[in-house]
């Protein structure tokens, strides 16, 4: 095809290891994007794009291709949908404007154990698709590695070990992350070049958290140091990226950290955090729009209610929208109701994504996104036995012989749910599918491994 170009961006190997390099090369290859070539442990991924003087004769083919870079894109979006969770009497919020379609900011939160949870906050080196496509390794980085143990400075320090070697020529990434103590209210914070966060304290002057070091990928030896912070009743963690800071008015002035004091100084103890978030959004894009770049705000609040300790036989039912990420809404609170009724049990990673998988799906697949059919979750944990029922109100796959109610146990088929069923089946210890009368029902069950 004529008028062809091709841009590369190379990562490590060992970023794919935990999704696996067959996953990374099908969802390249699926898209139509890229071609993989891997050379002694570097993943280089050649993203092709096009110039304007496209053959006449392969006009379709190039529509094809720009739909399929769309819908890639689309997928990378979806990787990091808004933040809103409540975590033992801590609130977590998260919201992020890109300047392009996909961009290289980045942000998590995690449970890490029955009594803390982490928040991170990043910023890869460069704009647009090249950028992006780093973001997703990072996140898988950060979440392989959260699960290894140690505390900020360390989790940090691996994985700048495993970037070093390819990002060392491309200006690296900057990661800050914090540990939230849910009993003590301490935080553990640690920063690779990204800037600092502020702590609010009720009826004080904002305080910025010093606290920085190298980027990661530019040495492999770094080290990072940690901060311990306090966070009252009513006090307040930001942590945000250099976009919002170095956004621009016509004249060329940044915004810069005094404005942003002002409108942290302001910052009423009433007004939720999404709605702060959205205030100032809408300030940059309307009045300091000179230099353009990815903006992301994150904010841990400690509120007034205690953290509540579940019984010993729990039950729970959430209701949640059919939207790209909604599994998220509840997946940290699920987390602590299994560590919580079953402190023993050493899957609580397994059983939380066989249901956040079962919740895609349904939402997917079931619903296909429509905004007036919900998901249904209902838990039950019993001290032997945990049963998850996910319904949707969808017509769900059309698997044979399920209709009539009849029940369909562990048969491998080709049903529209594609490969998430068989990571369900990996993960349950026995699962049952019902097609019911409004939707289609997947029953769960998970068995005391005490």
């Amino acid at each position: 095809m004529s008028g062809g170009l091709f841009y590369r961006v190379v990562l490590p190997l060992s970023v794919f290891a935990a999704i696996g390099i067959a996953a990374a090369a099908a969802f390249g290859l699926a898209a139509g994007l890229v071609a993989f070539i891997v050379p002694a442990g570097v993943l280089c991924l050649y993203i092709r794009g096009f110039a304007p003087n496209v053959d006449p004769s392969a006009a379709a083919e190039y529509e094809s291709i720009t739909d399929e870079l769309k819908l890639a894109l689309d997928t990378l979006r979806k990787l990091q949908p808004p933040i809103d969770l409540e975590i033992g009497g801590y609130r977590v919020t998260a919201r992020s404007r890109q300047d392009r379609e996909v961009g290289g900011d980045l942000f998590d939160a995690a449970v890490v154990d029955d009594t803390s949870f982490a928040v991170m906050v990043g910023d890869v080196s460069g704009k647009g698709l090249p950028a992006a496509l780093v973001v997703p390794a990072l996140l898988v980085l950060f979440r392989s590695e959260l699960k290894r143990g140690g505390g900020p400075g360390e989790l940090l320090e691996r994985i700048n070990r495993q970037l070093s070697d390819t990002m060392a020529h491309t200006g690296g990434a900057t990661l800050g992350v914090g540990f939230v103590n849910t009993a003590s209210g301490e935080i553990r914070y640690a920063s690779a070049g990204q800037t600092g966060p502020y702590l609010l304290v009720p009826d004080h002057a904002p305080q910025p958290v010093d606290c920085s070091s190298l980027p990661l990928g530019i040495a492999p030896d770094a080290r990072y140091e940690e901060k311990a912070i306090r966070l009252a009743q009513g006090g307040r963690l930001v942590l945000y990226t250099d976009g919002v800071l170095e956004a621009s008015d016509p004249s060329g002035e940044m915004f810069g950290f005094d404005r942003l004091e002002a409108y942290l100084r302001r910052w009423s103890r009433e007004t939720a955090a999404a709605h702060w978030m959205e205030r100032l959004f809408t300030v940059l894009d309307s009045g300091y729009s000179g230099r353009k770049d990815d903006k992301t705000l994150l904010v841990v609040e400690r509120t007034a209610v205690p953290a509540v300790q579940p019984p010993a036989r729990f039950e729970r039912t959430w209701r949640l929208p059919s939207a790209p990420g909604c599994e998220r809404r509840i997946l940290p609170e699920l987390a602590g109701l299994i560590r919580a009724n079953w402190p023993q049990d050493h899957r609580t990673d397994d059983i939380v994504t066989c249901v956040a998988e079962a919740i895609m799906n349904a939402a997917e697949h079931g619903n296909r996104y429509e905004p007036d059919n919900a998901v249904t979750v209902h838990v039950h944990i019993g001290s032997m036995l945990m049963v998850c029922r996910i319904r949707d109100e969808g017509e769900g796959p059309r698997l044979p012989g399920l209709d009539g109610g009849e029940r369909v146990v562990r048969e491998e088929r080709e049903d529209a749910r594609g490969w998430g069923m068989v990571l369900i089946d990996g993960l349950a210890d026995y699962w049952i599918a019902n097609r019911e009368e409004n939707g289609f029902c997947l029953e769960l069950f998970f068995v005391n491994h005490r």
